[in-house]
């Protein structure tokens, strides 16, 4: 499989997408929990201690009132007390019907124990109230003694059911604060370990992706400065699949192209003019003009030739006429023998006629003397 660059980068910055993508529902996720969390912390825990303060400040509203009946001596105030008290006391029954309905069973024992007790109140309190509206020193001081003895001790059991609901809604609250903050901090690690991670993915990738081609570049650098100064026979080596590799390919063609072209330009400077140069396009300049130098190479040596035979005709014509005068100096110097031998000939007869006729006249003179 070809795994290129622009494949590498693809895949790199996909996984860093998903990653993003990843911390991205992790976020979301985690403050959907942690809405959760807070809904629930304000529907469960944070409801219930509203409505156990609720509970409690009603009740202890409805005790003042009680005893503002009991030491009031003005009738209005009397029946004004006597209202918030029943008011602050249906609100704290109705603070205990919503506990009631809490999620958590010890809440719901606990609004489960204040009933039976406020209802085991509500006539003491009327009798008491009732007491205190007569407004004299004996209902007074009646209201007064129920309030503080029979009254005092069924409101203590209260006030104790009532600390034991606020203690557990507190509780709760803490416990719900501790998860929410475990949950918090879990995020809080599982984010920061996504950022780190897709930090690290980045930095790993970026040095390998610069080592891996700035090391394919040096190599092509090297090759191209090699080629440069005409060192052909860098032999150029890299393994990845992608396009550095089809730069150094591309480099590999170019340097044995020129390899080849250069050995055929020594093969013509050794005087080699058989080889073909081939042109590896039209765009082939350096091609194309060794072509054109082989061809006019061939047609000075043609003409050459064609010169020397020339040259060569001429002096076998020369060759010729210098025998045939070779032939004629050769028949004249044996001419010229013969002649020399005739007259040597001719001399010596002359001679010998010579040499005769001194004889002759030798013996003509001796005979003209003998005479």
């Amino acid at each position: 499989m070809r795994i290129t660059i622009k494949l590498k980068l693809v895949l790199a910055f996909a996984f860093l997408i998903a990653l993003i993508g990843g911390m991205g529902m992790l976020a979301i996720s985690n403050l959907a929990g942690l809405q959760s969390a807070i809904a629930q912390l304000v529907q469960g825990p944070a409801a219930d201690l509203n409505n156990a303060r609720g509970l409690s400040t009603a009740f202890l509203n409805s005790v003042r009132f009680e005893k503002n009946i009991i030491l009031s001596t003005d009738q209005e105030e009397i029946a004004r007390f006597q209202k918030q008290e029943s008011k602050a006391s249906e609100e704290a029954a109705g603070y205990s019907g919503k506990l009631k309905a809490s999620g958590d069973p010890e809440i719901v024992k606990g609004a489960q124990e204040f009933e039976p007790l406020l209802e085991q109140l509500r006539p003491l309190r009327k009798k008491i109230v009732d007491l205190g509206i007569e407004n004299t020193s004996e209902s007074n001081a009646k209201a007064a003694d129920l309030s503080i003895h029979q009254g005092a001790e069924i409101n203590g059991k209260i006030i104790g059911v009532i600390n034991k609901l606020s203690d557990r809604t507190i509780a709760n609250m803490a416990t719900t604060a501790e998860a929410t903050h475990q949950q918090y901090e879990t995020s809080r690690v599982v984010l920061l370990s996504f950022i780190a991670a897709a930090g690290l993915f980045a930095i790993v990738v970026a040095i390998w992706m610069s080592l891996n081609i700035g090391r394919g570049l040096r190599r092509g650098i090297e090759t191209a400065e090699a080629v440069a100064i005409g060192d052909l026979e860098t032999n150029i080596s890299y393994k990845a699949n992608d396009e550095i590799g089809d730069l150094m390919t591309a480099l590999g063609r170019m340097t044995a192209n020129l390899r080849e072209t250069a050995s055929v330009a020594a093969k013509i400077a050794d005087g080699d003019l058989l080889v073909s140069p081939k042109a590896l396009s039209d765009k082939d300049t350096l091609g194309h003009a060794l072509t054109r130098m082989v061809e006019r190479l061939r047609a000075v040596v043609t003409d050459a030739i064609g010169a020397s035979g020339n040259v060569s005709s001429g002096s076998q014509q020369l060759s010729a006429a210098a025998e045939q005068i070779a032939q004629g100096a050769t028949e004249q110097a044996s001419a010229a023998e013969e002649a020399s031998s005739a007259m040597e000939e001719m001399a010596a007869n002359i001679k010998q006629n010579a040499d005769n006729a001194a004889q002759t006249e030798k013996i003509a003179r001796q005979s003209a003397k003998d005479a």
